[in-house]
C-alpha cells in the first residue's frame, strides 16, 4: 500500500522565490489533500499572515515558517549556501523581537556615529594644540 503524504512543511510564495500568492499555495495544498502545510519563504515572514487566513477558510493547518539563508567561513571551511528553517514560532512575537532588534540598532548607530564624532573632534582639537 503506498504512503499518503499529509503535509509539506517547505513551500514558497510570491514573497520570496514562488510562483504563487501565499493563499494560493494554501488552496493549491487543500486541493492536493494535504491536511497541513509551513509557508518557509526566503528571509522573510510576510506572507504568513495571508495563509493563515487562507487556511482557517479553506481548513487547512498552516505552521508559520521561514527558510534563512546564511553562509558559514572559518577559513578553512566554506559554506555558501546554508539554508535554515524555522518553524511553527509565534508571529506576533517575532514581529516584536525584530522591531525591537531594529531600535537597538538605530541606537547602536547613533552611539557610534557620535563616539566617531567626538573621536574625530578630539583629533582635531589635539592636532590645534600641537600647532
Amino acid at each position: 500500500m503506498a504512503q499518503r503524504i499529509i503535509a509539506d512543511y517547505h513551500t514558497h510564495s510570491l514573497a520570496s522565490d514562488g510562483n504563487w500568492r501565499p493563499s494560493k499555495v494554501v488552496t493549491e495544498a487543500k486541493k492536493r489533500g494535504l491536511e497541513s502545510i509551513a509557508l518557509t519563504d526566503h528571509d522573510t515572514t510576510h506572507g504568513i499572515p495571508e495563509a493563515l487566513q487562507e487556511g482557517n477558510r479553506v481548513g487547512l493547518k498552516v505552521v508559520s515558517g521561514i527558510e534563512i539563508d546564511s553562509s558559514f567561513n572559518s577559513g578553512d571551511l566554506v559554506l555558501d549556501s546554508i539554508e535554515i528553517l524555522g518553524l511553527g514560532f509565534d508571529l506576533l512575537l517575532l514581529e516584536s523581537f525584530t522591531e525591537q532588534l531594529a531600535a537597538h540598532i538605530l541606537i547602536l548607530r547613533r552611539d557610534l556615529t557620535n563616539i566617531f564624532l567626538l573621536m574625530n573632534s578630539n583629533n582635531i582639537i589635539r592636532t590645534a594644540n600641537t600647532l
